[in-house]
């Protein structure tokens, strides 16, 4: 078992019952790439609209702003590779690849290597910090790339409805949404749409949306253009509220990302 983190990585080979860290499989979303290399245990991980019953050797693939949560029995031994990074050092290519990638690879037992090598460069010890990342960059690359090439679409359950809700939220995100604009649009009534979101999702519709407003928006922010007039573009009207939200989901103010 290690852990790493140095600028933009934070790589982890995990194993547990008990104890685990809330926000590894609590419901959030987060601005940077997350991986899952499954190993063993008895999860559910949902991302999205999608959930699967993960079997050994699964990868769980989550994007900047997808929302995601685990159904983890605790009584079972939880062993994953975790992998956080950012895009911000890749070649335009990758970059376009990370687009294409899904959310669920089952039973991909040839990557068990890849994540292995992971561990192995951690314990040699003539390696320091600037090492290790530049080598965990580059099979991080490796991982990605053999990623785009399985084809996965029939192992994910969908659900038809959840994944039509936030396919308009996607499509509309920077404009104001309220629970009405999206019955209107998807034929639904509020209450039942409301009522089936938290079931699904466990998380009300309009704190997705704003969590979801704030992750696109901290992008905006961190190229540079300005708080105000992104939060307006969001549609948030009153950039307190914006600002509240935001150190909340974020853990800084849109100040210190944009001067980053």
């Amino acid at each position: 078992m290690f852990n790493f983190k140095y600028r933009d990585i934070d790589i982890a080979h995990k194993e547990g019952v008990t104890d685990f860290p809330q926000d590894e499989y609590g419901r959030h979303m987060h601005f940077t790439y997350e991986m899952l290399f499954f190993v063993r245990g008895d999860v559910s991980y949902t991302v999205e609209d999608e959930e699967r019953k993960l079997t050994n050797y699964d990868i769980v693939f989550i994007k900047p702003g997808a929302y995601h949560f685990a159904h983890v029995n605790q009584n079972s031994t939880y062993e994953r590779y975790v992998l956080k990074f950012s895009d911000d050092s890749f070649p335009l290519e990758i970059k376009e690849k990370l687009k294409s990638i899904t959310s669920f690879h089952p039973n991909c037992v040839e990557f068990e290597k890849l994540f292995k090598q992971l561990e192995l460069y951690h314990e040699q010890s003539y390696f320091d910090d600037v090492d290790l990342y530049h080598l965990f960059n580059a099979k991080l690359l490796e991982i990605i790339i053999n990623l785009t090439k399985i084809d996965n679409s029939k192992f994910v359950t969908n659900d038809p409805m959840i994944a039509s809700i936030i396919n308009f939220i996607e499509s509309h995100i920077k404009e104001h949404l309220t629970l009405d604009i999206i019955s209107k649009n998807l034929n639904y009534s509020t209450s039942y749409i409301a009522k089936e979101f938290k079931r699904k999702m466990h998380s009300s519709i309009m704190s997705y949306i704003r969590n979801k407003k704030i992750i696109l928006a901290r992008t905006q922010i961190i190229y540079g253009e300005n708080p105000t007039k992104v939060a307006e573009e969001y549609g948030f009207d009153d950039y307190t509220t914006f600002y509240r939200t935001y150190i909340k989901l974020i853990g800084q103010t849109p100040s210190k990302d944009k001067n980053h």
